[in-house]
């Protein structure tokens, strides 16, 4: 094993007992703190749970080869919970030449918000309150940092507007309200890339405190990957689960689905059983064999660079969130516009301003990705060295010393960043590709998708207002049909009742009843003359008369039996 102490646990990787009961079982453990893999197109030995020293011997003896020309096989270095462990994060930045910024961010603490639940609302005062008068900064300063609430997990975080929080702020916090948020460095020995991953670990996205939320369901977990220039790969994973939290076995599952994917094809022991989607399938340690039996084409001085690009394709994850069959947002846009259409109401219009802004989110995130493949194809910036630079090359190795001339230039041997090959490059390539004509184009015809709804939301409101005025004005125009139908019939029933003299006893009761039939009879012809005159008739463009809709049930009902008679005859 080159480059491997015989002293270290390092086990055979290719063994099918040691993977199927101990690697991959490791793998899914929220425990596991580490792995190494050191493989090349014959052998592969891997070890859990390292120590420092374990680290440092290792990378000695890796400098050692590297220096003295030996061939060196691909390494890739995995940490989880790299908060914990600030002597590997020291060891690995030392070595590769991190800059002391990118090693503080790689191993800061996490956030640990704190429930607003457990932060009791006290009613009590303290003795200094009772005492003393709060002063009125400090009331709005204590409205303010309770009213700082981390929008996704309804957890309290510190208010950014005190010193004291400005000065506890640091990278986690930072990705964690901007999920965007995407990070590129070049050094001389490394190339990192940081973003932000969003797994689909939401069970049910219909839940009232998903749609309410300005951020998108699911889990965000921040990584760094780093391609090394001994053919090193070395992957630094966010805690998602920071503090007291307790481990969800079933989104960390979710979390490193691609990181087991790419684990376990790098080994011979699964080949038998690999029965996973031709789309999930990762070529990278040559030698191999597919499932046809074909052997594997792989370059040696690519197996690096593509180890980089299939841990950032994380396509399973990425296609899920935009995919038509778990497209969380296209089926509750469909629910909307269906519950919109039975009953249209304002509160519709609030839950699509809340989807449009995790749309927005999602959209950023992806530009990120887009970002990130654009710096890493077209490389760093052409620049010279300094002469702290020189000093630097020139201190780490003999190489470099003999890479720089007498007026102080450097050879193409000391470029600055670890360029990608161009295996990988194609590969980069081809995911923006994916990214923009799939995910991209789906989360903008949501977007567009969303506007429309909102406009058709509010046209369905006025619409609905609309019909209740015109209902509430019908009934007005029925009930003043009715006054002034009766109003003739009042005038003659109060004639009959007066006593005159000499005309009181000539009226019979047929008298009564005939001139009540010829007056209402009139005045029932006179409204009806008014109506068609004044376009106030019964029946308008949205609400029909009762006897129209009569008129048309019956001629439903006649039609139905009809075709019911046919059908018996037949």
């Amino acid at each position: 094993m080159a480059g491997i102490p015989s002293s270290l646990a390092f086990e055979n990787f290719d063994d099918k007992s040691l993977f199927n009961g101990k690697f991959y079982r490791k793998i899914q453990d929220p425990e596991s703190k580490n792995f190494i893999l050191d493989f090349d197109s014959k052998t592969a030995h891997c070890a859990f749970d390292l120590g420092s020293d374990d680290i440092e011997t290792l990378l000695s003896e890796r400098k050692r080869h590297f220096d003295t020309g030996q061939e060196t096989r691909t390494r890739w270095i995995n940490v989880w919970m790299p908060e914990n462990q600030h002597e590997i994060i020291e060891l690995l930045a030392g070595h590769y030449g991190f800059s002391p910024r990118l090693k503080s961010s790689m191993y800061c603490s996490p956030q640990k918000p704190v429930s607003v639940a457990s932060r009791s609302h006290n009613t009590h005062r303290t003795p200094q309150e009772v005492f003393h008068r709060v002063p009125k900064r400090a009331k709005e300063a204590d409205a303010i940092s309770l009213a700082s609430m981390d929008v996704e997990k309804n957890q309290r975080i510190a208010s950014p507007t005190t010193s004291s929080s400005l000065m506890d702020i640091n990278h986690y916090r930072i990705v964690d309200e901007v999920w965007h948020f995407a990070s590129v460095d070049w050094g001389f020995k490394f190339t990192c890339i940081g973003f932000n991953s969003l797994y689909n670990t939401a069970k049910d996205f219909s839940k009232g405190d998903r749609q309410e939320s300005d951020k998108p369901a699911g889990k965000r977990v921040w990584t760094w990957l780093i391609l090394c220039h001994d053919n090193t790969v070395i992957s630094i994973h966010e805690n998602p689960f920071p503090g007291s939290q307790e481990p969800n076995r079933d989104e960390l599952k979710s979390i490193r689905h691609n990181l087991s994917n790419v684990f376990k094809q790098l080994s011979t022991a699964t080949l038998d059983n690999q029965t996973h989607n031709p789309i999930m399938t990762v070529n990278i340690r040559p030698g191999l064999h597919d499932r046809q039996g074909d052997e594997v084409q792989v370059p040696e001085s690519a197996v690096a660079s593509l180890l980089f690009y299939y841990l950032f394709d994380d396509w399973y994850t990425s296609y899920a969130l935009v995919a038509r069959k778990e497209h969380q947002y296209s089926s509750h846009l469909e629910r909307v516009r269906d519950k919109m259409f039975k009953n249209p109401d304002i509160d519709n219009a609030r839950q699509l301003h809340h989807f449009g802004r995790q749309l927005a989110v999602l959209k950023r995130i992806y530009e990120s990705y887009t970002m990130i493949i654009e710096r890493l194809l077209k490389g760093p910036q052409d620049r010279r060295p300094t002469a702290d630079d020189i000093v630097k090359i020139a201190q780490r190795s003999s190489e470099a010393q003999d890479g720089i001339n007498q007026q102080g230039s450097q050879k193409s041997d000391s470029a600055y960043g670890v360029a990608v090959s161009t295996a990988a490059a194609v590969r980069f390539a081809r995911l923006r590709d994916r990214i923009n004509l799939y995910a991209m184009s789906e989360i903008q015809d949501c977007l567009e998708e969303k506007e429309a709804l909102v406009m058709l939301n509010f046209n369905l409101v006025a619409l609905k207002e609309s019909s209740f005025v015109e209902k509430l004005t019908r009934i007005t125009i029925l009930l003043a049909k009715v006054t002034i139908l009766f109003l003739p019939v009042s005038l003659m029933s109060a004639y009959f009742a007066i006593p005159i003299v000499g005309v009181g006893d000539q009226y019979t009761l047929t008298d009564f009843w005939a001139s009540f039939a010829v007056v209402f009879g009139v005045s029932f012809i006179a409204l009806v003359a008014f109506g068609q005159l004044s376009g106030t008739q019964e029946g308008g463009p949205i609400y029909k008369s009762l006897t129209r809709s009569y008129y048309e049930v019956s001629r439903r009902l006649v039609k139905t039996k009809s075709s019911q008679h046919a059908a018996l005859k037949a």
